[in-house]
């Protein structure tokens, strides 16, 4: 089967899916996939192109398909196949233009009609080949019967090879079968050219001993549908969804979480003394708030991300927060003999209870330092501050003070001016 589809995608290059193989043509909002579900991966070799970026996971988007398909009318798939040559012509990728593509109707006798695709240097990279490539689409009675796709400039021998080496898990005889059995593939000289024929299977056209093989298959792929799903749905999870770290390393947020109150207490007693003026004479306020905090690092990514669920607390001091940055350490988790790293995430609570100000305190070394103008200091608090200046020579000071705590830690923190001249 070939599928055409067109979807929304925000950041895209060369997709893959579970089940079949895709090369995309972008546009400016969209892009179209090639699908064929038996050797059937194309992508446009552009000769100045350096590099191609191939993404390897399943990427989330948005289709509204239109698929051709073995069995399919006429008019729906010349429609389809019209649209995609004039898309592909009128574009560029990456600046280049792509090898031009055609089109050609043939018509034949008994109400036969054949589609032909003519299109350069195309790069099968399951088949890791590349070639100059003729499609034919095959009707009869108005239905598509058959898909042949030559390629021109390789040998039968060493299309048969490649072949052979990607395909062979399905294969029964020499006819290699789509993963549900209801289509088959072979490779074979036709029209003169090494060709991969793709047709619909008619169990009248094979002995009996072949087709009850092939029913067999069928319905083991039928049994296993569900066991497919649960897999596929496994692996879509290990690649998209976050996993809690502390499943995969013990007690990591635990240990974690006291060092990063420490650095945000740090965060936060060096912005008092960049936030509050000395000049603010007897001023105070109070930082108060309780946040949530998401933090996490998408696999591949060096240090963390951080979302906020924070009530009653400044877009400034929720700034503050996100200035610790740090590697979460990569997790890993094997399925079905594939190594996956995986996205991974904490949470933290935090509550901040803070009051800050200013004041002017008359300092005599040896005695009792007198607080001039202040704004609502406890003797604990006044005392503290004492400490601090106690080795200064005597005189007039101005202060910037922060008290208070963040979850169960002190965060308490003072700067003392220079001696005022007063």
């Amino acid at each position: 089967m070939l599928t055409l589809r067109r979807g929304l995608v925000l950041v895209c290059d060369w997709v893959f899916d579970d089940t079949s193989r895709a090369t995309r043509f972008e546009t400016p909002r969209f892009f179209y996939c090639i699908n064929l579900h038996f050797g059937a991966l194309v992508i446009v070799n552009l000769k100045s192109m350096r590099k191609l970026f191939i993404i390897l996971t399943i990427v989330p988007f948005f289709t509204f398909s239109q698929s051709i398909e073995l069995g399919q009318d006429y008019n729906t798939v010349s429609s389809l196949i019209k649209y995609f040559v004039n898309n592909n012509n009128e574009r560029k990728t990456y600046g280049n233009n792509l090898p031009k593509m055609s089109y050609e109707i043939k018509y034949g006798d008994n109400n036969t009609r054949t589609i032909e695709t003519y299109q350069e240097e195309v790069q099968y990279i399951d088949l890791r080949l590349k070639s100059n490539t003729i499609v034919k689409y095959v009707f009869d009675n108005n239905m598509l019967v058959r898909i042949k796709k030559s390629l021109t400039n390789i040998s039968l021998a060493k299309l048969k090879l490649a072949y052979e080496n990607y395909y062979h898990r399905n294969k029964i005889g020499v006819l290699y079968f789509s993963n549900d059995y209801k289509n088959y593939s072979q490779v074979k000289i036709d029209d003169q050219y090494p060709t991969i024929v793709y047709e619909a299977f008619d169990h009248d056209q094979f002995p009996e001993e072949f087709y009850t093989e092939v029913f067999k298959r069928q319905k083991q792929y039928e049994d296993n549908k569900g066991l497919r799903e649960s897999k596929s749905a496994k692996r879509k999870s290990l690649l998209l969804d976050y996993f809690n770290i502390d499943d995969y390393i013990e007690n990591y947020s635990t240990d974690i979480i006291p060092q990063l109150e420490k650095l945000i207490s740090k965060e936060f007693i060096q912005d008092l003394s960049e936030s509050i003026s000395y000049s603010e004479k007897g001023t105070t306020s109070e930082i108060k708030g309780n946040c949530n905090i998401h933090y996490y690092s998408p696999e591949g990514s060096t240090l963390n991300r951080v979302d906020f669920d924070c009530q009653d607390l400044k877009v400034n001091y929720i700034n503050l927060i996100k200035e610790v940055r740090f590697r979460i350490p990569e997790i890993k988790e094997t399925f079905e003999g594939k190594e996956y790293l995986l996205n991974r995430e904490f949470f933290m609570d935090l509550e901040i209870n803070l009051k800050r100000g200013t004041a002017v305190i008359k300092h005599k070394k040896g005695k009792k330092t007198d607080f001039i103008k202040q704004s609502s200091l406890t003797q604990d608090q006044k005392q503290w501050i004492s400490e601090k200046i106690k080795d200064k020579k005597s005189g007039k000071y101005y202060i910037k003070f922060q008290f208070g705590q963040l979850n169960d830690k002190d965060c308490n923190a003072a700067y003392i001016s220079e001696k005022l001249n007063e």
